[in-house]
């Protein structure tokens, strides 16, 4: 199944194509294995935003009431590198151990790749408490959105409920969007 969206580089994206050396680099800092699915994003679009963006999910056991959210942007490499606090010794990350920090909607969850054996490749939504470290105070939320990246992008639609007017077409120069097209 192929999937169409609208690619833009926000702004403060780089705009900088990702090369296999920068994934291998992303690789072992994580110390773990991308998914193919997930290196064809990053090789051909390296982060940014996409069109469509909504997805639907409900954050259980939380105060935490949205249930449609809008998939702000995803992070190119270095931002993946930086975000996932990959320099950071883990005692001390605020992330979900395992994660990679992939991307952010409009409501503040931060959209997590799994690296563990257990939920291998699932895409999460994270409830990020910036203020704590991963399993202190509300720190402790992740909630499974999809089991691959494809599948993850698969969810995405134009809802009425998601921030329609926040998207902005910016492209590489500020100007448009381009077509992108994803195994």
């Amino acid at each position: 199944m192929k999937l169409s969206f609208e690619h833009a580089y926000r702004p403060f994206q780089s705009g900088q194509s990702a090369t296999a050396a920068d994934l291998r680099a992303l690789e072992a800092a994580a110390n773990g294995l991308l998914p193919a699915d997930y290196k064809t994003f990053l090789l051909k679009a390296n982060g940014g935003s996409l069109r469509p963006f909504a997805f639907e999910l409900e954050v259980p056991g939380s105060d935490f009431k949205e249930r449609v959210h809008a998939l702000d942007y995803l992070y190119e490499v270095k931002e993946i590198h930086r975000r996932s606090q990959l320099k950071m010794a883990p005692a001390l990350r605020n992330i979900p151990p395992g994660r990679l920090a992939i991307g952010t909607t409009v409501s503040e969850l931060t959209i997590t790749l799994n690296l563990r054996v257990q939920g291998k490749d699932q895409v999460e939504a994270w409830v990020r408490d910036t203020f704590n470290v991963w399993g202190e105070g509300a720190n402790r939320t992740v909630v499974p959105v999809a089991d691959s990246f494809s599948a993850f992008l698969g969810l995405l639609r134009d809802l009425p409920d998601a921030y329609v007017s926040f998207w902005a077409g910016f492209g590489k120069d500020g100007e448009t969007a381009t077509r992108i097209t994803l195994p």
